[in-house]
């Protein structure tokens, strides 16, 4: 049977502001080459290991010279006949900062004062290496300014971590420090390309090094799509996160350390650093396809009813309609039975929205679902949420949370439109014959949540359920019996009593109660139940 009653249907939309979700960031780059004469570099007997340390030595050397925007990379193209060959990837804001930041490096490499720090430099590298002797009295007699392609546009992926280590770095001055940030960058580096897991291009950056030893770092991906920056991410962060790449780390720290130029020397205190662990923190710049945004929208919708709680009216339905720039639109339709009711459960929810707690919550949900997504891409952009809080201001909109979604940033709820309108509500009750009487309660209700996604999707499917409506399974008695109320919301003019009987008709066919009973059983195979119907 069913029942008839009249109804206020509410929708309220608004916009969680998420930054860097879904979001593209672009930067400018171009490449500046040039070259070093140096004196008393005979490398033709180097095999290929020992060219690559040299090349180490170099490369290191004039990172530390550079002041660079940061993202910047510099590269040993290659040491021939006593000629060091380089590349500096300048990458900037604008045009202008490329500009100035390439005009500013070729004017410090030039300089005599630079030529004679990259050899006391690489000198003091080498020192603690079989190439010693060879490098010991090498020096930079000449540079030479190459070439700089023009400044053009290309994508930027950022993803942020951190390294626990073991290290003391209370007592550092400022150089101490950003010597000390610079062998890490360097470690990071060596060790991911060795490896392959470093993307053509890509720059490791420190960005911070705290005194509990934790090592802030950035790596930077330029050029490629989000699919392959996404796969990459996941690459990387599993190699770092591997004790034996942490442990090649340390000793790449504490190698290069051994070389260290700053007043007073930290050898001594980064000689036996020891990294143990690896947390990604944060994501920007990936962007998502058609597909991975929908599936964003169902991960948001989700995380939406469930943080609300009570404060989201029975039967109310959440829908995202995009996920895009930084920003997660959504639509909240209820039915309630009049409009000061529906003024309550607005309020309420956009109440709810302002609070921290619900937004954090929000984050939580959809991190703990897109960390088990077989998309990296998805699984990338939001993990590492960051939440900050929020105060409610005079306009009435609502603090926030920031959310990096592998970084997404939930920063603030805006309230949007509110509509209503009169529908007639019918709610029509029923049974189903099962084999499901031996479940016990807990199986009971996951079963429960499978059928009523089982009918209501076999009934959309037969386009015998009007949009909106809802299935609530109420029952699974021990003989098997599965009792159920489906309530529909349809216009008042509708032809109430053929609309159940078309969905009564579709619950008494075989197809139907197969169909409904294939999903439960495939429903529950995916889940660690051992459900059968």
């Amino acid at each position: 049977g069913y029942g008839l009653e009249s109804a206020t249907n509410i929708t309220t939309t608004g916009e969680l502001s998420i930054p860097n979700l879904n979001q593209q960031v672009e930067v400018v780059q171009a490449l500046a080459t040039g070259s070093f004469s140096v004196n008393n570099f005979d490398t033709s007997s180097f095999t290929d290991a020992q060219i690559d340390q040299a090349t180490s030595y170099f490369q290191d050397a004039l990172t530390k010279e550079l002041d660079l925007p940061p993202g910047s990379t510099v590269t040993i193209t290659s040491i021939l006949n006593g000629v060091v060959a380089y590349e500096i990837a300048v990458r900037a804001d604008s045009s202008n900062d490329v500009n100035t930041a390439v005009s500013a490096a070729e004017s410090t490499l030039s300089q005599a004062s630079t030529m004679t720090s990259i050899t006391a430099s690489v000198s003091a590298a080498s020192q603690a290496s079989d190439l010693a002797t060879a490098m010991g009295a090498t020096s930079i007699a000449s540079y030479t300014a190459g070439n700089t392609s023009t400044p053009t546009s290309t994508t930027k992926v950022t993803v942020e971590g951190e390294l626990a280590t073991d290290l003391d770095p209370s007592s550092f001055n400022d150089e101490q420090k950003q010597e000390a940030m610079t062998y890490f960058a360097s470690a990071i580096s060596q060790q991911l390309g060795d490896q392959g897991a470093l993307p053509d291009g890509a720059s490791v950056v420190v960005t911070g090094l705290n005194n509990d030893g934790t090592v802030q770092y950035e790596i930077q991906m330029f050029g490629a799509s989000s699919a392959d920056s996404g796969a990459a991410i996941t690459v990387m962060e599993s190699s770092l996160s591997q004790s034996s790449t942490l442990a090649s780390i340390s000793a790449t720290v504490r190698s290069k350390s051994a070389g260290s130029t700053a007043t007073p020397s930290i050898s001594g205190a980064m000689s036996s650093v020891s990294a143990s662990g690896n947390t990604q923190v944060s994501t920007s710049g990936l962007t998502m396809t058609s597909a991975e945004e929908e599936e964003a929208k169902i991960y948001f919708a989700n995380a939406i009813s469930s943080s609300l709680g009570a404060n989201l009216p029975e039967e109310a339905i959440v829908t995202v309609t995009s996920v895009e720039n930084g920003a997660v639109s959504y639509e909240v339709t209820m039915n309630v039975d009049s409009s000061a009711d529906g003024s309550a459960a607005v309020s309420s929810i956009h109440s709810s929205l302002a609070t921290t707690s619900t937004l954090n919550a929000i984050a939580e949900s959809v991190v703990a679902v897109s960390s088990s997504s077989s998309n990296p891409t998805l699984t990338n952009a939001m993990s590492g949420i960051t939440v900050a809080s929020n105060a409610v201001g005079a306009t009435a909109e609502s603090p926030g949370l920031i959310n990096a979604m592998s970084g997404a940033i939930v920063s603030s709820n805006t309230k949007g439109t509110t509509t209503e309108s009169t529908v007639a509500k019918l709610t029509s009750s029923g049974q189903l014959t099962t084999n499901l009487g031996a479940l016990s309660s807990i199986e009971k209700a996951e079963t429960s949540e499978y059928l009523e996604d089982a009918i209501s999707a076999t009934l959309r499917a037969s386009g015998d359920l009007p949009e909106g409506s809802e299935v609530t399974v109420t029952d699974i008695d021990e003989s098997g019996v599965v009792s159920y109320t489906i309530t529909l919301y349809v216009s008042p003019s509708a032809d109430h009593e053929n609309t159940v009987k078309k969905i009564n008709s579709a619950l008494s066919s075989p197809t139907t109660l197969s169909s409904i009973a294939t999903s439960v059983t495939s429903a529950a195979s995916a889940s660690s139940s051992s459900i059968s119907a």
